[in-house]
C-alpha cells in the first residue's frame, strides 16, 4: 500500500491566442457551473504558450486555479500533447476550448480505470476514438516517460513516427457515449436533455453573438438561456475583481499618505500615538474600518 499526499486532478484547456479569452473564459466558466461538489475539489489549468499577454493571463485568473506556461508544438492542435508532462496531477480531464460543458464531469475522475494505459476515455463517433487532435475532450493520465519519448522524436526528425505512436495510445481508451460526442450542434430534441457537452465550431462574429447573449444562430436555440446566464456570470465575476482591485489600491493610497503625514508630525517633537492618530484622522475622509481591505473583500464575497 502506498502512503502520501493525494496528487490533485485537474480540467485543463489550452490558449495559444488573445483573442480566444472569451472563449476560454466560457469554457471554464461552463466547467464551474455544473460541476457538482467533490471531495477532493479538481483545479482548474489553462496550458498557455508565450504569446499569451500578462494582461490576458491575469483575466483569467477569476476563472482558474493556475495558468501554466508551455512551449508550442508543431500545431495548436499539438499543444495538447503537453497535457501529459502535468505529472503534477493525478487525473486530468482536458477540454478543448470551443467546448461547452452542459452537465457535471466531475464523475471522470474517480471512476477512471488506471489499467487502461495512459488514455483513459476520449470522445468517438461510431465507436471510434478521435485523434489527439480532434477529440473535444480526453480523460488521460499524465505520464513522464511517454511525454519525454515523444519530446525527443518531435525535437528529432522523425516528427511522424512520434505523432503515429501517440494516436495508437487512443485504441485502448474507452470510448464515450454520444451524449459526450462534442459534434452534435445542432442537438436533435430527443438527444438534447442527455448532452453532457457540445464543441461549438463558428465564425468569430457568429460567438462573439453567442457570448454576449444579444443573438444566437438556430443551432444555439435549446442552450441560449444557459449561455446568456452563464455571460452574465462571467461579467459578474470580472466586476468583483474589479471592486476588490479599486479597494485594495485605495487603501494602498491610504497608507502612503498617513505614512507620510505620521513621519513629519514626528519631525516635529510629537509624540508616536498622537502623531499616529493625527495623520489617520487627516487622511482617512472615509469610513475605513481597522481590519481593512481583508474585511471588506471578505463582506462583498459574502464571507463576512
Amino acid at each position: 500500500m502506498m502512503f502520501g499526499p493525494v496528487r490533485p486532478t485537474a480540467f485543463m484547456t489550452i490558449m495559444s491566442e488573445n483573442a480566444d479569452l472569451e472563449r476560454v473564459q466560457l469554457t471554464l466558466y461552463s466547467i464551474q457551473s455544473t460541476l457538482v461538489p467533490l471531495r477532493y475539489k479538481p483545479e482548474m489549468v489553462v496550458l498557455a504558450t508565450p504569446n499569451i499577454s500578462n494582461k490576458t493571463r491575469k483575466e483569467l485568473m477569476p476563472f482558474c486555479t493556475r495558468v501554466i506556461n508551455i512551449k508550442p508544438l508543431l500545431s495548436n492542435e499539438a499543444n495538447v500533447l503537453h497535457c501529459w508532462g502535468m505529472t503534477a496531477y493525478s487525473t486530468i480531464v482536458y477540454i478543448e476550448k470551443t467546448c461547452l460543458v452542459l452537465k457535471d464531469l466531475g464523475y471522470m475522475f474517480p471512476t477512471c480505470p488506471s489499467e487502461r494505459g495512459d488514455v483513459l476515455a476520449v470522445e468517438g463517433c461510431d465507436g471510434v476514438p478521435k485523434s489527439f487532435t480532434d477529440a473535444g475532450m480526453v480523460v488521460l493520465k499524465p505520464n513522464t516517460r511517454l511525454f519525454d519519448e515523444l519530446m525527443s522524436k518531435l525535437n528529432s526528425d522523425d516528427k511522424e513516427s512520434a505523432l503515429n505512436k501517440f494516436s495508437a495510445a487512443f485504441a485502448t481508451a474507452r470510448i464515450l457515449s454520444n451524449s459526450y460526442d462534442t459534434k452534435l450542434v445542432p442537438l436533435p430534441p430527443k438527444l438534447s436533455p442527455f448532452k453532457k457537452i457540445i464543441r461549438v465550431r463558428h465564425s468569430e462574429k457568429e460567438w462573439g453573438e453567442v457570448l454576449s447573449g444579444e443573438s444566437c444562430p438556430p443551432a444555439f436555440n435549446d442552450i441560449e438561456t444557459i449561455l446568456v446566464k452563464w455571460r452574465r456570470g462571467i461579467e459578474k465575476t470580472t466586476l468583483k475583481l474589479e471592486k476588490v482591485k479599486g479597494i485594495e489600491k485605495n487603501e494602498k493610497l491610504q497608507h502612503i499618505r498617513i505614512s507620510k503625514r505620521f513621519k513629519e508630525l514626528r519631525k516635529l517633537g510629537i509624540d508616536t500615538k498622537f502623531a499616529m492618530e493625527k495623520a489617520r484622522e487627516e487622511n482617512l475622509h472615509v469610513d475605513v474600518d481597522d481590519a481593512g481591505v481583508g474585511k471588506k473583500v471578505g463582506a462583498m464575497f459574502g464571507a463576512m
